[in-house]
């Protein structure tokens, strides 16, 4: 059996923002933002020292628990995790130039001395919402000008 550490940190909401969707940007704390970072990369450190498997990672926004840049948060943790692999689970396709994730996910490989893992998203209704995708283009043409 396999066991993956999901990393949903990035930033923790500090006590009395609300954790529900969407977060306004406004009430981002850098302190606290900083705080948050750090914490997150020593939990992964600890995955990897108490034997998970996987270090895994995924893209949304506007939210005070996961990352907006996996590919990011993943490489500054590929650094200090030695064993685990680095499981990208993953970007969000429909938001995101599919050329410039396949680049940041080699470079992401690369540093990470193979051990990537990838799966691919292709987002959920809020986040349509805030970049203006209808769904029908997330299936659609979005995927056409790219192949």
């Amino acid at each position: 059996m396999k066991a993956s550490f999901f990393q949903r940190g990035g930033y923790s909401a500090p006590q009395g923002i609300r954790s529900d969707w969407p977060v306004s940007p406004a009430l981002y704390e850098p302190e606290h933002g900083c705080q948050s970072l750090h914490h997150a990369i020593e939990q992964c450190e600890l995955a990897d020292q108490l034997g998970f498997d996987w270090v895994s990672f995924s893209e949304h926004h506007y939210m005070t628990t996961v990352a907006p840049n996996p590919a990011l948060a993943a490489a500054a943790v590929a650094t200090r995790v030695r064993r685990a692999k680095i499981a990208m689970l993953g970007h969000n396709l429909v938001l995101n130039n599919p050329i410039k994730v396949a680049e940041d996910l080699a470079m992401l490989d690369t540093l990470s001395d193979g051990r990537l893992v990838v799966g691919f998203l292709r987002g959920t209704p809020n986040e349509f919402q805030v970049h203006t995708v209808t769904p029908r283009r997330a299936v659609t043409s979005r995927w056409r000008a790219w192949s």
